[in-house]
């Protein structure tokens, strides 16, 4: 209670586990802890934020066992508690971390729909186009470059295709 409370032993005693829990989190910790309470099992693992004697907040792990009276009540419970405030922040900042990186995913896959369109279209129109001139009269040399045109404008298509492709597999 000293080292991670920051309070005597003899100031925590007998007082409710309520005083040292941030009044926002009250209600719903009085709701999970009547739950405990009427099964009257030992439990692990209860999470909740608490108080330290500073006034700083942190985040601990409960775990207990019934404490009974003389006539086989349970008066409470005895337990111990582990700050897990630096495993909150992680598993938090992983959290934060993996919408990041759904975000950047979006926006990837966003990008390369649109550029796509924007490098298909054109290129569509300059295949077809060396496709309309290829059908008529030609010399040799226009004909072969046109040709390479054609050649060089379907491997873009195949590559534009094949990175497209690529891109889906990866989402």
């Amino acid at each position: 209670v000293k080292e991670v409370l920051g309070f005597e032993p003899a100031e925590v005693l007998g007082r409710q586990t309520f005083e040292f829990v941030p009044e926002e989190d009250r209600d719903a910790m009085r709701s999970r802890s009547q739950v405990i309470l009427n099964l009257g099992m030992p439990f692990r693992n209860f999470e909740h934020r608490v108080r330290r004697a500073d006034g700083s907040e942190l985040w601990v792990s409960v775990s207990g066992i019934p404490n009974y009276d003389a006539s086989g009540k349970i008066a409470g419970y005895r337990g111990a508690l582990l700050d897990i405030t630096k495993h909150r922040a992680y598993e938090q900042e992983l959290v934060l971390q993996k919408e990041a990186a759904e975000a950047a995913d979006r926006a990837k896959s966003n990008f390369l729909a649109m550029m796509s369109h924007e490098i298909r279209t054109p290129l569509n129109s300059v295949l077809g186009f060396a496709d309309l001139v290829l059908d008529t009269q030609l010399d040799a040399v226009q004909r072969d470059y046109l040709e390479t045109i054609k050649r060089s404008g379907d491997a873009l298509l195949v590559l534009l295709n094949d990175i497209l492709d690529f891109s889906k597999i990866e989402s």
